[in-house]
């Protein structure tokens, strides 16, 4: 009777012990990474909101939105929907029907998890703008939280086993004083008994990993606002490098960017001197072995020993680093197309783990947005390039027929400047020429999904006639529905004159 007194005595206090200990390690837990969360998502939605603000300013009041801003949108990885009163002027295919405020922001729970985002009106054009965008990393430091959080239980449980067999003595004061400082937020101290501070040392532990991922979600969050301004290529993949070196812990880091063809095209190392590692291998790498192995898979490749890895080419090139273990994964485009790849090499503490590869793959999401983000823009601007030294006119309309965008050369052939005909149509053009026949028949070719190619007698701004070869064909959207039109004009006035004589 005396021995069941003393375990009723001591296994009461470690019960309530353990489920105070379990329930402070979560909501601490939780309520950093909530505010972690909030902080970051107020962030980045702050400085798009001031992005979006800035990009309304410069443009001319009767900018509808349309073209290179909606890709802008897209580019950001934005779901967004444009209003004016009770009229919809432009939508993507994923915003949702219905959304409500949370803390100030808009929220949306969609089937790829909790979107937030924000309205903002433009009182020049008298639209409503609603943006809204998901947050992978988040969910993926959510999912971490809960694992780490059941393996905290468990290893609860076990303390509690081992504890009930080993101690005989009332243990109540020790654990109040545990108590106190975890709720103060210090590890506990040892107590001089050795069975309690076995138990000391695994609540330290597990408060310590709690702790690491609480500095995990903070590095993913300063890598995403970092990523989130404006950046070269290569001073993303500094940024990509310098910190996820450290989450990781290894000797080695490496971000190669593919071309067109799948070769490197950019590659950053660190953890080793970058020109001397060049000048010793005199080459880049040509993505062979391991590197290939890693170009064509879909999932992290995580490689124990990689001397006696089946991919490995057999020797690495005069020059190079020993390489042990080895952690790798591609980047990839929205459209699932391999941007590059993140590796790293050399564990600084043993082998490389499944926590490593959700951290990269984390670090990996965001690479992908900001360096599809950079060529995306890169692209815009070199067609924008092109379109603007074209000696071609060239006009873009919505899907009405308004126009939206003329090219200098556009003003140089017919004399209207950009702003004379910017949403209005091109009947200032019209000569009197064609009968209304003429431009059903186009109307009729173009509305079919079809390109349209003939000649216009056209009248310039100064009543001068003019002849134009022409071709109109239609853009269409991401559904299939045309949300363009684009006419290139050629004048053949010359040539017209040199036939005719």
């Amino acid at each position: 009777m005396k021995t069941k007194g003393i375990n009723r005595k001591i296994l009461l206090p470690i019960i309530i012990f353990m489920a105070v200990l379990s329930a402070v390690a979560l909501v601490r837990t939780q309520t950093t990474i909530n505010k972690a969360s909030k902080a970051y998502r107020q962030t980045i939605i702050g400085h798009d909101r001031d992005e979006l603000k800035a990009m309304l300013e410069k443009s001319a009041p009767t900018d509808e939105l349309a073209g290179d801003q909606m890709l802008h949108f897209k580019a950001e990885g934005y779901e967004f929907l444009i209003r004016r009163g009770g009229a919809v002027l432009a939508r993507s295919d994923n915003f949702p029907e219905r959304f409500k405020v949370d803390d100030g922001l808009l929220m949306s729970v969609l089937s790829g998890g909790t979107y937030y985002g924000f309205m903002y009106h433009d009182d020049k054009r008298g639209i409503d703008i609603y943006l809204l965008r998901n947050f992978p990393e988040l969910t993926f430091m959510g999912k971490e939280l809960n694992a780490n959080m059941s393996v905290f239980s468990l290893s609860v449980l076990l303390m509690i086993l081992v504890v009930m067999i080993v101690l005989r003595r009332n243990l109540n004061e020790p654990i109040k004083n545990i108590m106190s400082r975890i709720n103060r937020g210090e590890c506990a101290a040892p107590t001089n008994t050795r069975e309690l501070d076995d138990l000391v040392e695994v609540v330290n532990d597990a408060l310590a990993t709690s702790e690491l991922k609480t500095i995990q979600a903070n590095t993913l969050h300063r890598i995403a606002v970092s990523l989130n301004e404006d950046k070269t290529p290569d001073e993303i993949m500094d940024t990509i490098l310098e910190q996820s070196r450290i989450l990781i812990d290894s000797e080695l880091s490496a971000f190669v960017l593919y071309d067109e063809n799948g070769m490197f095209s950019k590659f950053k190392v660190y953890g080793v001197d970058e020109s001397e590692m060049k000048s010793r291998i005199k080459r880049m790498p040509s993505g062979e072995g391991i590197l290939k192995l890693l170009k064509l898979s879909k999932v992290p490749v995580r490689i124990k020993d990689v001397m006696g890895h089946h991919a490995f080419t057999g020797q690495l090139p005069e020059g190079h680093p020993e390489i042990r273990n080895f952690l790798g994964y591609p980047i990839f485009s929205r459209e699932g197309k391999a941007l590059g790849a993140l590796y790293f090499a050399n564990k600084h503490d043993g082998d490389f783990t499944e926590d490593d590869e959700g951290v990269l793959m984390a670090v990996a999401s965001d690479a992908a947005v900001a360096i599809q983000k950079v060529q995306e823009t890169e692209e815009l601007e070199r067609f924008k390039s092109i379109i603007e030294s074209a000696f071609d006119v060239i006009m873009i309309m919505d899907k009405e027929g308004d126009i939206i965008y003329v090219n200098p050369a556009f003003e140089k052939v017919t004399g209207y400047n950009y702003q004379e005909v910017l949403g209005g149509n091109d009947n200032l053009l019209k000569s009197g020429m064609h009968d209304d026949g003429f431009y059903r028949d186009m109307w009729d070719v173009i509305l079919s999904g079809k390109p349209w190619k003939g000649e216009f007698v056209n009248r310039k701004k100064n009543g001068e006639l003019y002849n134009t070869s022409a071709i109109v064909f239609p853009l269409f959207s991401d559904n299939g529905e045309i949300s363009n039109f684009v006419s290139i004009h050629r004048d053949i006035s010359e040539e017209k004159k040199l036939y005719e004589q």
